[in-house]
């Protein structure tokens, strides 16, 4: 048996059994979604009239067995969804090993195939980089934000506690200053982290947009030693406190630099992001139009030809970093 008689069979296999199966779940649940959708129309439709006593009533009614309807359509309507995604991944999947399959007998297909994913799966890299780098950035550009805004608030509570002369200060600015040195422990961790997460990325990219994404942030961080004048916030005695507004100071001048130095990284990489995404779009539309032509030649369940994805939006639903084209 060759390779797409042997892939052919057990698609087949698959689609007329469990794919099947979920297909008649899925319209079991459509069914039970349409029902109750009905009911709590007419719940709510219901009339009083002038009638207080049905008027209550019937809000009664809307506010437990209407609401108590809705709860349930709900939960059908995500079982549905998970089904249907589970189905639309399975087809693109099945989808792909038929096309490849096909292209190893096929040399029309496979020149097609070929051109296709030759200018695909570059842009599927950058894109899954760019994506990757925004995140990690906007992840670092929240933790930052998070020590500004707790040395804030720690040196408010030192600047009561100095002027204030009370005990209670004294342990409120002891708290909240203990919390910004944890927060600025997180900065600097994540710092770290987020540099060494840089570094993975050079040989992913092209030098010229390694060399704007990165500008001189990474290596203006690399000497940016946030601790520097901070290491020694005293958090234990209470006669430190003009000490502590000094060093949370420079703390938060230190942040507001960092948070100035790495925000256009974030920004650049979104950039880079629409920009491939439109090229993307364009290779996948017409590998998923190539993928169509070859499971509509074939002989295979209407089940799998109704789930699997017909546009590039709907294909890109499907994809992960985990699950790349292949050539």
């Amino acid at each position: 048996m060759d390779g797409l008689s042997e892939t052919l069979l057990q698609v087949n296999q698959w689609w007329e059994n469990e794919g099947n199966t979920h297909s008649a779940s899925i319209t079991a649940l459509a069914s039970q979604i349409d029902t109750h959708t009905q009911s709590i129309a007419e719940i709510n439709n219901r009339s009083s009239g002038l009638n207080p006593l049905r008027y209550l009533g019937n809000a009664w009614t809307r506010s437990t067995q209407g609401a108590s309807l809705s709860k349930e359509k709900k939960k059908l309507k995500r079982q549905k969804e998970t089904l249907e995604s589970t189905l639309s991944i399975k087809a693109s999947n099945d989808g792909d090993l038929l096309l490849l399959a096909t292209a190893g007998q096929d040399d029309d297909i496979k020149q097609r195939l070929t051109a296709i994913t030759t200018s695909l799966l570059p842009l599927e890299e950058a894109r899954n980089v760019y994506t990757s780098v925004q995140a990690k950035t906007n992840d670092l550009l929240k933790i930052i934000q998070n020590a500004w805004e707790q040395a804030d608030k720690a040196e408010s509570w030192e600047t009561y506690d100095m002027v204030g002369n009370n005990k209670g200060f004294t342990l409120l600015s002891h708290f909240e200053t203990s919390d910004a040195k944890e927060h600025l422990d997180k900065v600097v961790g994540a710092l770290e982290e987020y540099k060494g997460f840089m570094a993975t990325i050079e040989e992913r990219l092209p030098a010229i947009q390694l060399t704007t994404l990165r500008g001189q942030a990474i290596e203006d961080m690399a000497e940016l030693d946030l601790w520097a004048g901070l290491s020694g916030i005293d958090v234990i005695s209470v006669y430190t406190s003009w000490k502590n507004l000094e060093k949370l100071g420079k703390a938060k001048e230190k942040l507001e630099d960092l948070k100035e130095k790495i925000t256009p990284i974030s920004t650049r990489a979104e950039e880079f992001l629409l920009e491939t995404q439109e090229d993307y779009n364009c290779h996948v539309s017409r590998y998923v139009d190539l993928r169509s032509e070859v499971v509509n030649s074939l002989a295979l369940p209407k089940s799998i030809k109704s789930f699997i994805p017909r546009n590039s939006e709907t294909e890109t639903m499907t994809r992960t970093p985990s699950r790349p084209f292949q050539l």
